[in-house]
């Protein structure tokens, strides 16, 4: 998000607490790596198995999110 007046008025009429991090740092974002990571690897095991073309990418990335979300991977 961009740092600027109307994102600073709309957050404190709206009682939004709002910490910006810094730029270009993806270190500082684990989770998410982690979870791009993940599709990534479905989507290249996915494509591979299937021998479909590259350029069913997207499609692909799709799929691998929806079942990526509805899988339940929590320790016991």
């Amino acid at each position: 998000m961009f740092q600027n007046d109307s994102v600073e008025n709309f957050c404190e009429e709206n009682k939004i607490h709002h910490n910006y991090s810094a730029p270009r740092t993806p270190q500082k974002n684990g989770i998410v790596e982690r979870k791009n990571r993940s599709l990534e690897v479905g989507v290249r095991t996915l494509l591979n198995e299937t021998k479909l073309p590259k350029y069913f990418w997207a499609t692909v990335v799709s799929i691998v999110c929806y079942t990526l979300s509805r899988l339940l991977i929590r320790p016991i």
